[in-house]
């Protein structure tokens, strides 16, 4: 007579409980990892997705942040630890970059770790001066912080911002005041971002202008694009896959994809047909790609742009998908009530 070991649920391997989950939502992952230690652990093993950073429009100084985790479907505010809560300008991983009444500092929501910047100044005419105000700002790198919060990477960390005046300003962790950036022509910046060591500038027209920053910043190159779609809105740069890609939103609502192609002296933006198993998550202070692969049990697919909607019948956010393929949108999730200003995407 044949024997057979009793195994327990809790106890089943890795693979099989991967092609359970294989076909739930979020609730329902969320809800096996309550059923015991071991579905526990699994679940906590699976990465994690972004957080949406929502920052709600209202009075400047008291502007609140608050959170939507997509891996459990829960909006939550972080206690106020006391770091100011200013707009929200940019990101970088963690860290988030604040404009609280003009001054401007990195911050750490999480541990409430704030670095203070020095003020940036725009010269005016009769050698007037007024602090600028940053419509968006990116930064190099996360900085890299010893046991007592001091920072260990001043020379590898930067931070550019565009200013409402159309200036760029560069600032070098550790430096004592920011530098502007000459010679970006008179056309209007739409978005940058670090690519090969280097800072690139989107303008207007879909071209682009090179800078080198370090050891003395300076404008590399400027490059006409042949682009047939300058008139797209929000266009956004994004790195992708080694690649640079501009992404934006035509008039019909549909999202158009382009690599940078460079042959020689000749740049151009080539359509993109497929992402493959890149999904790109786009907004107007922040835009970035990540690989699907990574989190395929939360029900978000390659090929997919997301970003964020508002309702203004239900006055709620929608997370909306576009998928790259046949050029149909769907609603994933209706994420929560309130008017929200800016959305960035905090990994």
């Amino acid at each position: 007579m044949d024997s057979y070991a009793v195994r327990s649920w809790c106890d089943l391997p890795k693979d099989l409980m991967e092609l359970i989950i294989e076909g739930f939502d979020l609730k329902d992952i969320v809800l096996l990892g309550a059923v015991c230690v071991s579905w526990s652990s699994f679940v906590g093993e699976i990465p994690k997705l972004p957080l949406l950073l929502f920052t709600e429009r209202g009075n400047w100084r008291h502007s609140l942040e608050w959170f939507y985790s997509l891996s459990d479907g829960k909006c939550f505010r972080l206690p106020n630890q006391g770091a100011p809560r200013g707009r929200c300008c940019g990101s970088f991983e963690e860290w988030l970059i604040i404009d609280l009444d003009h001054k401007y500092s990195l911050l750490n929501p999480f541990s409430s770790t704030q670095i203070p910047l020095p003020p940036l100044w725009e010269e005016m005419y009769d050698d007037e001066r007024k602090p600028a105000v940053l419509s968006m700002a990116i930064l190099s790198s996360a900085p890299t912080l010893d046991s007592n919060n001091e920072i260990v990477n001043y020379n590898e960390c930067m931070v550019v911002g565009y200013s409402e005046n159309a200036k760029i300003g560069f600032y070098r962790l550790g430096d004592k005041t920011w530098s502007l950036l000459e010679g970006e022509g008179e056309e209007l910046i739409e978005d940058l971002v670090f690519y090969e060591g280097r800072l690139y500038s989107l303008t207007s027209k879909a071209g682009l202008i090179v800078w080198v920053l370090s050891p003395n910043p300076r404008c590399r190159m400027k490059c006409p694009v042949n682009f047939r779609y300058a008139k797209m809105y929000l266009k956004k740069l994004v790195e992708s896959g080694g690649e640079l890609l501009t992404v934006g939103e035509t008039k019909e609502e549909e999202y158009k994809v382009f690599k940078l192609v460079r042959s020689g002296d000749e740049w151009n933006w080539v359509a993109v047909e497929s992402l493959g198993d890149r999904m790109l998550f786009v907004s107007r202070i922040d835009s970035k790609s990540l690989s699907a692969i990574d989190f395929k049990f939360w029900g978000l697919r390659g090929n997919h742009i997301y970003f964020t909607k508002y309702n203004w019948k239900k006055y709620y956010h929608d997370l909306c998908a576009f998928n790259m393929e046949d050029g149909k949108i769907d609603v994933c999730f209706q994420i929560a009530p309130g008017y929200a200003e800016d959305v960035v995407l905090v990994t």
